[in-house]
Formats: C-alpha cells, sequence, structure tokens
C-alpha cells in the first residue's frame, strides 16, 4: 500500500500477541496463514468501503523507488543511457 493518511490510520503493524506467535516457531507456522488471510481481508474490505483516493494498492516494486523524477528527467536519462550502450556497442563491434 501506498503510505496515505487512511493507511496511516489504519495502521500496519501487528498486534502485540499476533507478533508473539508469528515470531515463536511452534506457532509460526499457523499465524503467517492467518496473518496472510487477514491481511486480504482488511485489503478486500479497503478496497470495497474507501474510494481510490484513500487506499492505492502499489505492489512490492514500489519498494524499489529511490527517487522522485520529472519526465524531463526520465527522457533525459533514458537517452544518456542508450547512447552509453550503443557507445559500448561500437567499441565491442556490436552495432
Amino acid at each position: 500500500m501506498i503510505n496515505t493518511p487512511y493507511v496511516q490510520k489504519l495502521g500496519t503493524d501487528l498486534p502485540w500477541a499476533m507478533k508473539v506467535l508469528k515470531d515463536h516457531k511452534l506457532t509460526k507456522k499457523y499465524m503467517t496463514p492467518l496473518i496472510h488471510l487477514m491481511g486480504m481481508k482488511s485489503l478486500e474490505e479497503a478496497a470495497v468501503k474507501p474510494t481510490w483516493k484513500t487506499v492505492w494498492s502499489a505492489g512490492q516494486s514500489v519498494g524499489l523507488v529511490e527517487e522522485i523524477l520529472t519526465v524531463q528527467e526520465i527522457y533525459q536519462k533514458l537517452i544518456a543511457e542508450y547512447d552509453d550502450s550503443v557507445k559500448k556497442l561500437s567499441s565491442l563491434g556490436l552495432e
């Protein structure tokens, strides 16, 4: 989820007791599926009740975002990387 004020209000941390049971080797195999089920139910509820303005699903790749660029910066970076690749191929005789 994208960290919106609505998501912050709901919270993303496990309750203390669930965390203890999840971290214990004897109960972990039972708690992990339960936590996943609860998360799916919570996501389903969040998707149905609030509007798209309050909850935005983003996927795991959002964690790889390191910087926010303008379209112009992305375009310039793409061209520079392309030019660099072409130069490297030329030096190898693979153009």
